[in-house]
């Protein structure tokens, strides 16, 4: 099972497939085992070496309990530990909701390491004020994976397997990672020089802000789905992936 290293924080991560590598970064709530199940590594793997990986916090990686482990640069470090532990100097990124946050730091912090970017169900999010609601960590404080397994299952039919991963994530961990307090993103889209495909459903919270966003990456694509909301974008690989593969080149 391999493991990168980022200043002491193991984080796991798996090849599939053959091709230019690709890397694949989930959201919150879900493990790299999630791009499986929901069909985007079979649509993938024939193109491209997928690189799967665990963000700290979940799957087979470490889990700091310590707000202070989940700041931006650290998250993004991550990836750049496991491109150097397989010496990779450039990739395809594509993140999802909580990883296409972490995909605007990446492309501030390391552009160079970047091919394209993909950023799913994301907009450069501001900063979280020490004082604003934070819906998710008041769920997680309410029912722990009980109540994941829940808002899941209010917006999809989910396999056992897929309930069985809600029910053994490290819910310390995921209230640490909720209480972290994060640098705001919002200037770093126009200096995206890579090209970038930004896409999102129309019912989505964060609609109006990643459509912003792709109107200030200078290289920006931009896709929208009419009335999916973000569970619905993200269990639909079969309309999201054509339109990866035709912007990647592959399609």
């Amino acid at each position: 099972m391999p493991f990168a290293d980022n200043q002491g924080v193991h984080i796991h991560y798996q090849l599939e497939g053959q091709g230019p590598p690709l890397v694949l970064l989930h959201g919150f709530s879900m493990t790299s085992e999630d791009w499986r199940e929901f069909g985007y590594v079979a649509g993938l793997q024939e193109h491209y070496t997928l690189i799967l990986i665990d963000e700290r916090g979940y799957g087979a990686s470490d889990k700091p309990y310590d707000p202070n482990a989940y700041v931006w640069q650290s998250l993004a470090g991550d990836v750049i530990a496991v491109l150097d532990d397989l010496r990779l100097s450039r990739v395809h990124y594509w993140g999802w909701s909580w990883g296409g946050g972490i995909g605007f730091a990446l492309a501030e912090e390391w552009p160079e390491r970047l091919n394209t970017v993909i950023l799913g169900g994301a907009s450069a999010w501001p900063a979280r004020p020490p004082d604003q609601p934070n819906g998710l960590l008041e769920l997680l404080e309410q029912g722990g994976t009980a109540q994941l397994v829940e808002l899941w299952k209010q917006h999809l039919p989910i396999s056992a397997e897929h309930e069985a991963r809600l029910r053994r994530l490290d819910i310390r961990a995921l209230k640490a990672e909720r209480r972290a307090l994060r640098s705001s993103l919002e200037a770093i889209p126009p200096h995206m020089g890579m090209p970038c495909l930004l896409y999102i459903g129309e019912a989505e919270d964060d609609y109006a802000g990643a459509l912003h966003d792709s109107q200030r990456i200078p290289n920006a694509k931009f896709i929208s789905f009419p009335s999916f909301n973000h569970f619905d974008t993200w269990a639909r690989s079969d309309v999201v992936l054509p339109h990866v593969l035709e912007f990647l080149g592959a399609g």
